[in-house]
């Protein structure tokens, strides 16, 4: 067994070795910009759409445009026509059976690296030599400080997601899609209006029980997020039987969208697998992309690039505040990054927790220890008695009211305002509740 195990082993490192010399002939180097993909957009059927890119040689369209701001489109040739109906090694994106994990994933081991444990238990199956991952590889490849720069900023989260990934028998390759998707960027915003770290659409949110309000957005609280993706994907995957092809492609182009194109194809006489399946243009670069990352991660080496370090344990503790608390004075009184504290807490949108209760927050293990033992000391610091509100066009007291959830008799008494009018520009008081 043993044996079989070394061989099969040698065979896909010498495999990972040509693809590795392939890649290194690449004369394309075009730079890879820091902005967030745009990759979830409302559909008529309101479902979450992600990007999610044909693997296959059978693409109508060998060159859709790229929607992707950080990941300019390179002068990569296209799979002649003639290769157009051929579907690469496996039609079928599978997962191997979980026995054939091995190393511990929920045990956190400081003396192991994130990449280690991903390397130990991979699951996904796919073709390395297949022409549109190698495009989308070379992305990476011959800009290799940006995945450094994208798993730096994963850090705070990556063994949270890991570790939720294992715990719903879910394969940890889907750790690569949050760099697709938003470089890893919590606070990341789509011109279809999705947002956070897996960006969602509102709509999607709201089915997957992801609140939003005035003061809070599900979709960008890292945990809140993690949780509803994997709830998400785990369905579509079940949907599709097992075929992680087609789960993301309807994770990003829609259920529908995915279920129009292979009944097209039934009528027509035609396959039905993923690879020749018609959809939509944004979708024809998503999943090369995503398993151009995965390959990246799997062996970084091959491909000269340096990933972050990244140490198998968990960043963050979850703490209870005060409602009204300013996360820039805690982060000040805590001697902590602003911008960390921020980003990590992302779904708070004002900056300040809701008033009239008590809510969870994230902060690093240690900061988090020392937060408990000064909380009573601080509390005044950093909690704001009263904010200050520009009144927008179209505003009343009444959307104000909800906005602060602070009665409008309170806001009028604070202001001292005798009638109802209030005008665009007016900056009033918010008191306490």
């Amino acid at each position: 067994m043993m044996e079989a195990l070394s061989m099969s082993g040698l065979i896909r490192s010498l495999s990972l070795f040509l693809v590795a010399i392939i890649s290194s002939c690449a004369t394309v180097n075009t730079p890879i910009s820091d902005t967030p993909s745009e990759n979830i957009t409302a559909t008529k059927d309101h479902t979450t759409t992600m990007h999610v890119a044909s693997v296959s040689t059978a693409v109508t369209n060998p060159s859709p445009a790229n929607t992707d701001p950080s990941l300019p489109d390179l002068d990569v040739p296209s799979p002649e026509k003639k290769n157009l109906k051929k579907p690469a090694t496996a039609i079928f994106l599978t997962t191997t059976p979980s026995n054939e994990k091995t190393e511990p994933v929920a045990v956190a081991d400081p003396n192991r690296s994130i990449w280690e444990v991903l390397q130990s238990n991979l699951s996904l199956s796919y073709d390395l030599e297949n022409p549109r991952i190698h495009q989308e590889r070379q992305r990476y490849v011959k800009n290799p400080a940006y995945l450094n720069k994208v798993t730096e900023r994963a850090e705070p989260y990556l063994f949270h997601i890991i570790k939720s990934l294992n715990e719903a028998s879910l394969p940890l390759e889907l750790i690569a899609l949050p760099i697709v998707e938003s470089a890893y960027k919590s606070t990341a915003k789509s011109h279809h209006g999705a947002e956070g770290l897996w960006q969602f659409i509102r709509s999607t949110g709201k089915v997957y029980g992801l609140q939003r309000n005035w003061w809070y957005d599900g979709r960008r609280d890292p945990l809140e997020a993690t949780e509803a993706a994997i709830a998400y994907l785990k369905r579509l995957n079940k949907i599709y039987a097992g075929d992680w092809l087609l789960s993301l492609a309807a994770y990003n182009a829609g259920e529908n969208a995915v279920n129009r194109a292979i009944k097209k194809n039934r009528k027509r006489g035609l396959p039905e697998d993923y690879w020749n399946l018609k959809l939509p243009k944004e979708t024809m670069k998503y999943v090369p992309r995503f398993l151009a990352v995965v390959s990246i991660l799997e062996n970084p080496d091959i491909y000269d690039i340096a990933l972050h370090p990244v140490k198998h344990t968990g960043y963050f503790e979850s703490v209870s505040v005060s409602g009204r608390t300013s996360l820039t004075r805690l982060a000040q009184q805590l001697k902590l990054d602003k911008k960390l504290v921020l980003t990590m807490n992302a779904g708070h949108r004002r900056g300040i927790t809701p008033p009239e209760k008590k809510t969870t927050i994230l902060l690093p293990q240690e900061a988090a220890a020392y937060y408990q033992t000064i909380q009573s000391e601080i509390a005044e610091q950093i909690e704001i008695a009263a904010l200050t509100h520009r009144v927008q066009k179209g505003e009343t007291l009444s959307h104000i009211s909800k906005h602060y959830g602070i009665p409008v008799i309170k806001i009028k008494a604070n202001n001292k305002i005798r009638g109802s009018l209030i005008r665009p520009g007016q900056k009033l008081q918010i008191p306490e509740s």
